[in-house]
């Protein structure tokens, strides 16, 4: 059997065929150059075996169904459906909207796969008012004829609308798409109590959404001062509440915090000075630092020199309490009228140093870091899997630290998992050869605790029901059988 006796329908651009099951079981779509059309689901006639991918005349290339997940067989519809899908297409409305508009900018064409405008008019994506963040679609003429809508996340629905795109592409159009389409919404809080530095310091955060960091904006999942407490309970952040400094940082609706950042009122220059900024995404950081910029903070912390601190000492330990700092400070103990304080001085200057990450100050025992040739505390040095000692500043710029070793920061993952002694799930870092993504929910998880789709997907094992579309019954499937037949 040729080509020259099928049925074509003028459609889209290119000419397309579902054709019948081969003796493999695959069903494969041709896609030819030469005619601007696409062909209607068809039987073959005689032995289906013979029919192989040489069969086909120059000019023709053979595709895998697989590579077309919204043809193939699904929980709402079946390959005839989807050929009324397609061949109905100009039948419904035009639905332009600013999300039609942003993905025709930004989601990349590719060769011999159909146009975005034909696309977003068959699946007429939107933004879903159940979930924030996430869009809704229709994902086939039997979905279309039921008024139904199915809502994703941005990822997937990417994945479902354009299967070409690629694990990069993907990750670089759901950060811009979150960025420019779906910002969080944050409420702004400043505050000078050791309550309101606690708060900052130690309430719960909330998601990470993987932001792009600098050596002045951080991620608040790195911060090794986030939820740390002292063995008497105390926050090594409230050091801060002498009365120079504030604490300005940002909750979600929820009052999870999603970013933060320390500054002191007025350095000697009289502006006021910022340590970096730390953010659970891009929103969160870039507000923060239009707030410094507001108030036209400088940016580093070599304008604290001369501030004060609380002297706070731990009483089970009897050890004076002080937090990590970005930046080579050091401070001396003296007598400030009736109580002892902190003053801050230049690096290894005082007899102090903020180096440690445990919340507790050591005495100066001094070194150099290797990356930036800073003197750092001796105990307190860095060691990567080459020796190489770094001060505290430049590992969490270039490395996590995790329970078994460093890891260079661009080879690293957050990865979700469930505790052992209750149903929460906790998040650490680990190295991204050791986690798989799970574009359900939007997080990675290790490979033990994930059950993989037949379409190459991966989902927590605890969160399978949640995702009946991705694991369809044997009955769903010989019902769907029966449809098509």
């Amino acid at each position: 059997m040729t080509l020259d006796n099928k049925k074509y329908v003028e459609r889209y651009g290119y000419l397309c065929e579902i054709i019948g099951q081969t003796s493999c079981g695959d069903y494969y779509i041709v896609v030819g150059f030469k005619v601007l059309s696409i062909i209607k689901k068809w039987t073959l006639d005689g032995d289906t075996a013979t029919f192989t991918r040489d069969s086909f005349p120059s000019g023709y290339e053979v595709h895998n169904l697989s590579d077309y997940p919204f043809l193939s067989k699904n929980k709402y519809g079946s390959l005839t459906d989807m050929c009324d899908f397609f061949e109905n297409k100009n039948k419904r409305p035009s639905c332009v909207n600013p999300l039609d508009l942003w993905l025709q900018e930004n989601v990349p064409g590719a060769l011999n796969c159909l146009n975005k405008s034909t696309v977003l008019l068959m699946f007429q994506p939107f933004a879903s008012t159940l979930t924030f963040g996430s869009i809704s679609l229709t994902r086939t003429a039997k979905d279309k004829k039921a008024n139904r809508q199915t809502s994703m996340k941005f990822g997937r629905a990417l994945l479902y609308m354009f299967p070409y795109l690629t694990n990069e592409q993907i990750e670089r159009l759901v950060t811009k798409y979150r960025t420019e389409m779906a910002p969080r919404s944050f409420t702004l809080k400043t505050g000078t109590t050791r309550e309101d530095f606690k708060r900052a310091y130690t309430h719960t955060r909330c998601s990470y959404q993987n932001p792009k960091t600098t050596c002045q904006r951080k991620s608040l999942a790195s911060s090794c001062l986030h939820e740390k407490l002292t063995g008497d309970g105390t926050s090594p952040a409230e050091v801060y509440a002498s009365g120079e400094f504030t604490i300005a940082w940002l909750e979600d609706s929820l009052g999870h915090i999603g970013g933060r950042v320390v500054i002191r009122d007025k350095g000697a220059d009289a502006n006021p000075h910022a340590a970096p900024v730390y953010g659970a995404c891009d929103v969160s950081l870039t507000l923060l630092q239009d707030y410094l910029s507001s108030i036209d903070a400088v940016s580093d912390t070599d304008g604290w020199i001369g501030a004060k601190l609380l002297h706070l000492v731990d009483s089970r330990y009897d050890r004076i309490i002080g937090p990590y700092i970005d930046g080579d400070l050091s401070a001396d103990l003296v007598h400030c009228g009736s109580v002892n304080c902190l003053v801050l001085k230049g690096c290894s200057e005082g007899e102090y140093e903020f180096t440690d990450t445990d919340g507790y100050l050591e005495e100066s025992n001094s070194c150099y870091c290797e990356r930036c040739s800073d003197r750092m505390n001796a105990h307190d040095a860095y060691f990567n899997d080459d020796g190489v000692s770094h001060c505290g500043s430049c590992f969490h710029e270039y490395y996590v630290h995790t329970d078994n070793g460093p890891i260079p920061i661009d080879e690293a993952v957050m990865v979700t998992y469930k505790s052992r002694f209750n149903p929460n799930t906790r998040e650490e870092w680990a190295h991204m050869d050791d986690a798989v993504y799970c574009e359900c929910v939007d997080q990675y998880w290790y490979p033990s605790d994930v059950t993989d789709t037949e379409d190459g997907e991966f989902v927590p094992t605890h969160l399978v029901g949640d995702y009946p579309e991705l694991f369809p019954s044997d009955e769903e499937d010989e019902e769907e059988e029966e449809q098509v037949a």
